[in-house]
């Protein structure tokens, strides 16, 4: 694997475990281990595309694997996540920011594509 997808990975693992960690420590541990699940996905999907055995290995199963993942992103883009807001957990006023959208979409993208690119090659 090159160094800058090591890289990436190191700052989505830190990112995503700081999240996580919040998650088990507020109690929220269903949407915690639901965080880590997609964690791994994001991981797998980024190595299987430097990795050809394991994207082998992965298979067709990187396409529900994309579908989930993508699915829980879309159900937490409306939740307010702030700990600390009266509106925890409960879908965001009007007045949400567009920013947070759009820096976890820049750090999340290259695991989307990574996704699409094996789902792709799994089916043909």
């Amino acid at each position: 694997m090159p160094w800058w997808s090591l890289v990436y990975l190191v700052i989505l693992t830190l990112l995503s475990l700081a999240g996580i960690i919040e998650l088990f420590r507020t109690k929220q541990i269903i949407h915690g281990l639901a965080t880590a699940f997609s964690l791994i996905c994001f991981c797998l999907f980024v190595a299987g595309v430097f990795k050809p055995d394991l994207a082998e290995q992965l298979g067709i199963y990187v396409i529900p694997m994309l579908i989930l993942v993508a699915l829980y992103d879309w159900w937490l883009a409306d939740l307010d996540l702030q700990p600390g807001s009266s509106n925890f957990f409960k879908p965001l006023p009007d007045v949400k920011s567009k920013l947070n959208d759009k820096g976890a979409l820049l750090i999340l993208l290259p695991a989307y594509v990574s996704g699409l690119y094996l789902s792709y090659h799994a089916l043909i």
